[in-house]
């Protein structure tokens, strides 16, 4: 019958852990959060870190890539890990060439116009960012061609990108290629215009478009 009892005092310390999107489109700026503050760099070197020493960080992602985000404990006896590390892909935008079509036109005739880049699998989004007009139908399996119909005295302007989704919804996006598109220009004409009867006068046309 002859007994003790004693206990002891056991601190479970938290690890130290990032949140952030793993997946990211070259050029944009992603917040990551840590579980406290820390001391952030990524490696390779690249990207630019703004907000270091914090509990979070603005990263701008370029070049593309694969990275890893290091954050070590401001105050190391407060977590159980010495450093957190999270891995990153860093999706290349898509490079379009330049759009292929007329650009000259008459108001009211349709006319096609074509866009390629360097990433296929992916759709392109066009619009006519100025005049008006009429996108009568996409073609191709990515969208890569369009016929419009142009119904304003112009002039007008084209424009088109390409996204690939690097996630359920969310997007990396090329930068957007335009193309300026003006009417054709009616011929002036020139020359005497109170003459004799009788009298042989030249008379010429010029500054439209096409001759």
């Amino acid at each position: 019958g002859c007994n003790g009892v004693d206990s002891v005092q056991v601190n479970v310390l938290p690890e130290l852990t990032i949140f952030g999107d793993a997946t990211v489109c070259e050029g944009n700026t992603t917040t990551y959060y840590g579980s406290g503050n820390a001391n952030w760099t990524v490696s390779p070197a690249g990207p630019v870190i703004a907000g270091s020493p914090s509990s979070s960080v603005n990263i701008t992602w370029v070049p593309p890539g694969n990275y890893t985000i290091s954050a070590t404990p401001v105050n190391p006896s407060l977590f159980c890990n010495a450093v957190a590390t999270f891995n990153v892909d860093v999706i290349a935008k898509p490079v379009l060439n330049n759009i292929v079509g007329a650009d000259s036109v008459c108001p009211g005739d349709q006319f096609t116009y074509q866009i390629s880049s360097d990433v296929s699998g992916s759709p392109f989004v066009w619009s006519i960012t100025n005049g008006s007009g009429i996108i009568h139908s996409e073609m191709g399996a990515d969208k890569d061609s369009v016929i419009v119909e142009w119904t304003s005295p112009g002039p007008w302007e084209l424009s088109v990108y390409q996204e690939i989704e690097i996630s359920p919804g969310i997007f990396c996006q090329s930068l957007v290629k335009t193309l300026t598109i003006n009417p054709f220009l009616q011929p002036i004409i020139t020359g005497l215009n109170t003459v004799c009867v009788d009298a042989s006068e030249t008379y010429s046309a010029g500054g439209s478009n096409p001759g």
